[in-house]
């Protein structure tokens, strides 16, 4: 094989596997079924609008039963390690019973492994320096911005206000709220 023919097969061969491992990570996962956890700690559909994926009607705040809540995604978590909604759904649910330290680290995992609602939630409480996170307008925009790029209403609306008053430090942008 004279050597620009052999480039030319590695190049090829290299651009295969390229091709193909892209095409395995771009085959959507198959959410876990609906849960325990989702029908106890969800919020409620509302908050995620018409095109993000819900499994439950969702509960308010005020009425989520936390120590259930906590079981029951404690549980969800356990059976499907990678679905991250388990995760954020975990984290509603301490932050509700008062566990805030533990909130924003399942918070943070959640976000960090690109949850919207924890990504949400995680940049509320470093706007505010809640749960042991240090306060970081600029981390916590960050987080928040994602979250609404991502598609989340309750984070567009949350950032849009951000900008209209220049609270936490963002530039007041009246522009880019009506974008």
């Amino acid at each position: 094989m004279t050597p620009p023919t052999r480039t030319r097969s590695l190049l090829l061969a290299a651009g295969a596997a390229l091709l193909f491992g892209a095409a395995a990570h771009a085959q959507p996962s198959v959410p876990a079924p609906a849960t325990e956890c989702d029908r106890l700690a969800q919020p409620p559909r509302s908050f995620f609008g018409p095109r993000l994926p819900t499994f439950a009607d969702g509960v308010p705040a005020e009425r989520v039963d936390a120590p259930a809540a906590r079981a029951a995604c404690a549980r969800a978590m356990a059976e499907w390690p990678r679905e991250t909604r388990f995760v954020a759904y975990a984290a509603r649910a301490a932050e509700i019973a008062g566990e805030e330290a533990e909130a924003a680290a399942l918070f943070r995992r959640a976000a960090e492994a690109g949850d919207l609602f924890a990504r949400l939630s995680l940049g509320r409480m470093t706007m505010f320096g809640l749960g042991g996170v240090r306060e970081d307008h600029p981390a916590a925009i960050r987080l928040i911005r994602a979250a609404a790029e991502g598609g989340l209403p309750e984070a567009q609306a949350t950032l849009a206000r951000m900008l209209w008053f220049g609270a936490g430090g963002a530039e007041r942008d009246e522009a880019a709220v009506v974008r």
